[in-house]
């Protein structure tokens, strides 16, 4: 998943998204993970009940650079130096279920909707409205527009009747925000592209994410650096959160999540520094000529969708065109500017 930060909010300039403020998720869409039955935490989180001899030899396709052809599996073993990586997040379920979308509900009437309370000035009148029914709001929209017909007081009444009339999707809304938080997101497909390969695969289970953290700290052990957008603030926090909820195997490799880690490589801070005049990454792609297999239109905040449609064809090939654009952005800067 590719985000970028500023000085405020590390996750506020997500790739996908416009920058907001800390996220404060409504009551609905959270767990309590002390009353959450142990039973179901195992279920979601257990080790595979079969053994998986060679699983990360097996896992996903790779496409050798300058072809076209996708081989499952890994490719041959071979130390590079370097990696790009980039995830594809979505909220995680088993710890925070999708709240449901709120239905309309009508109000008892309060008695208070008269032609008389029209005379008030608009904020006097403006207090009543969230306590009227819907037939108390149309009658007092049909007097208002026939009467003074004023602006301000008519938008009022409208939006206080879609509130009782309309569907109501703000905890969704705030929910689907948890795809870019490192702390409260799951990993649904993982690239990696190297000088001479790139590699992606999708996890629909637990088990499938805990090979794909598997693969990546397979990279980390084997190459000198870690390559990506804006990864100090996201990526690298992901693979640690989840890799503490899905214990994976990571032969004894760790990484650095301070700013100044030796062996990551953030291509946004290289080139934005603390600066706030940044760019998204296909902005930035677009303005530098490099072209996304996946489009320009395709960014991480579409991910869910396509989870939600069991579109995984179209996650692996998005993760994919990110890897490779990620590759050739730092292959460009390596050109002209220490990295």
């Amino acid at each position: 998943m590719t985000t970028m930060n500023d000085d405020n909010d590390p996750f506020a300039g997500l790739d996908d998204v416009e920058p907001a403020n800390v996220t404060e998720v409504p009551a609905e869409a959270s767990v309590n993970y002390t009353a959450m039955a142990k039973q179901e935490l195992a279920e979601a989180y257990s080790p595979p009940e079969c053994d998986f001899p060679n699983v990360i030899n097996n896992c996903g396709a790779y496409q050798m650079q300058g072809q076209t052809e996708w081989i499952p599996g890994m490719p041959p073993a071979k130390q590079n130096g370097w990696f790009v990586y980039d995830l594809e997040t979505v909220p995680d379920t088993a710890r925070f279920p999708k709240p449901e979308v709120r239905q309309p509900q009508d109000r008892e009437p309060c008695g208070r909707a008269s032609e008389e309370l029209l005379k008030q000035p608009v904020n006097t009148i403006a207090q009543w409205l969230d306590k009227m029914s819907v037939a108390e709001l149309q009658q007092m929209l049909a007097w208002e527009i026939a009467g003074k017909n004023r602006t301000t007081l008519a938008d009022k009444i409208r939006a206080e009747l879609l509130v009782l009339t309309g569907t109501d999707s703000s905890d969704v809304d705030q929910w689907r925000k948890r795809s870019f938080d490192p702390f409260s997101c799951r990993i649904v497909a993982l690239g990696i592209a190297t000088r001479e390969y790139v590699w992606r695969a999708v996890a629909k289970t637990p088990q499938e994410e805990r090979e794909l953290l598997r693969v990546f700290w397979t990279h980390v052990a084997a190459e000198k650096q870690r390559i990506g957008y804006n990864i100090t603030a996201f990526d690298d926090r992901v693979i640690v959160a989840r890799s503490m909820l899905l214990n994976p195997e990571t032969g004894d490799s760790v990484i650095d999540l301070g700013r100044y880690d030796k062996e990551r490589v953030d291509l946004f801070n290289v080139l934005f520094g603390a600066s706030r005049d940044s760019y998204k990454l296909k902005d930035l792609c677009e303005a530098l000529g490099i072209v996304p297999e996946a489009g320009y239109e395709m960014r991480g905040d579409k991910v869910l969708d396509l989870v939600e449609a069991n579109d995984w064809d179209g996650i692996a090939h998005y993760v994919q065109s990110d890897a490779k654009i990620e590759r050739q952005l730092y292959e460009m800067l390596a050109e002209y500017t220490v990295v």
